[in-house]
């Protein structure tokens, strides 16, 4: 194997032990050493260490060693998300974000991410379509600068944000807040 570790171990001296790395076809060599016996490691990250038992050196050697790949078993893996519930009617999406872990943002954050929506400088568009309402925990938001509304107003107070692309009467003068704090 490339670029393996391989320590050599002089087990007459107190000395450190020797150390090298093989190339890139996996061989390696040691020289200049003394007459003695030894013990060599073979390592490298993901497989279990080699250990060749002791010998005496009079000589050139050659030692070929396989390595076993280390495996983990885990008992179980759990993988946990929770994010917001959007749904899509004709003239509106809702996100309900009441069990979403995106409440640590702001609204403009949570509108980002929101498949569909668009979010500019401008305000809010649903697939290209702008004039957009917003309501907010069923409140509207018209009396408010849209790009402050989105940068200011924190996730954490609302539990529904509603987008109406093309506001009938009953929407008039409503982007609605539906927020945890305002029923």
């Amino acid at each position: 194997m490339p670029f393996t570790n391989i320590i050599l171990y002089n087990l007459e001296t107190k000395e450190m032990p020797k150390g090298t790395v093989s190339d890139s076809d996996g061989n390696y060599n040691f020289t200049k050493l003394k007459s003695g016996n030894y013990r060599i490691e073979i390592s490298t990250l993901g497989f279990e260490t080699k250990k060749i038992k002791a010998f005496e050196l009079k000589g050139n050697k050659v030692f070929n060693a396989s390595l076993k790949e280390k495996s983990t078993s885990l008992n179980e893996v759990v993988i946990k998300s929770k994010r917001p519930v959007i749904k899509q009617t004709a003239e509106k999406l809702i996100v309900d974000l009441e069990k979403s872990e995106m409440t640590n943002t702001n609204l403009q954050d949570v509108m980002r991410k929101i498949p569909g929506v668009l979010v500019t400088n401008n305000g809010i568009s649903i697939a290209g379509n702008g004039g957009v309402r917003i309501l907010i925990n069923g409140k509207t938001t018209e009396y408010m600068d849209v790009e402050t509304l989105l940068r200011d107003f924190p996730a954490d107070n609302i539990a529904k944000v509603e987008v109406i692309e093309q506001p009938g009467a009953e929407y008039e003068a409503s982007v609605r807040c539906n927020c945890k704090h305002h029923p």
